[in-house]
């Protein structure tokens, strides 16, 4: 799923803190995360628990020119729809977008989606074919983090599921990401199998984890040992 895009050259416009929310969420007030958030969908009928992260915890980036200069520009999406659908660890969301898209919300992948057809679009990367969205829309950032977020919620609960609750939530964040990027044949039936190795994983560290130290972010995805 990871788009290939030219940078050189490229001009990244940087987006406003002053961000309007398209869809049916209550932004943050600064340095706390908004709880039951109302659904845009009226289909759903999984049931996502509420994540508050501890205080002291931000994804706010202090030297984002360091990576992109509007790396911190989606953060109220990311924290809001990470609180609606209870995603533990919205930094790993926001280091999937910097690998994914590099914070532009007009990439379209090249690369051929082998699990559903097409390709992907957007921040997050995602495929209208598979997840039945509106292609057009998933350039706009608020479309795109919110369903992107919502399905990578829907991989963290089927990990879960699977892996039951003895596995540590470590190791199926690890699985929620092999599988949101390369489908079921990424991820086994056992706590912490991975047939196809943790490539991705490891991509989305090189982000992760220098974002949750210029952060000041506690991680919960330990690096491998």
């Amino acid at each position: 799923m990871v788009a290939i895009f030219l940078i050189a050259g490229l001009l990244v416009i940087i987006v406003g803190a002053s961000l309007t929310l398209l869809y049916p969420r209550v932004a943050p007030a600064a340095g706390n995360i908004v709880s039951n958030l109302p659904s845009v969908s009226t289909t759903t009928t999984q049931s996502y628990p509420s994540y508050s992260p501890p205080s002291h915890d931000t994804i706010y980036l202090t030297n984002p020119c360091k990576w992109w200069c509007n790396a911190n520009a989606y953060d109220t999406y990311i924290l809001n729809d990470s609180a609606l659908f209870g995603v533990p660890d919205p930094m790993l969301i926001k280091a999937q977008i910097a690998l994914e898209s590099a914070f532009n919300p007009n990439v379209t992948s090249t690369i051929h989606n082998g699990v559903c057809g097409g390709v992907d679009y957007g921040l997050m990367q995602v495929n209208p074919s598979c997840n039945n969205v509106n292609k057009t829309k998933l350039f706009d950032p608020s479309y795109n983090l919110y369903w992107g977020i919502k399905y990578w919620a829907n991989d963290y609960l089927h990990m879960e599921q699977i892996w039951g609750s003895s596995c540590s939530t470590s190791l199926v964040l690890e699985g929620t990401l092999e599988l949101y990027n390369g489908g079921a044949n990424f991820v086994g039936n056992s706590c912490g199998s991975f047939p196809m190795g943790t490539n991705y994983t490891s991509l989305v560290g090189k982000y992760y984890y220098p974002f949750s130290q210029n952060a000041g972010y506690t991680v919960q995805m330990q690096p491998p040992s």
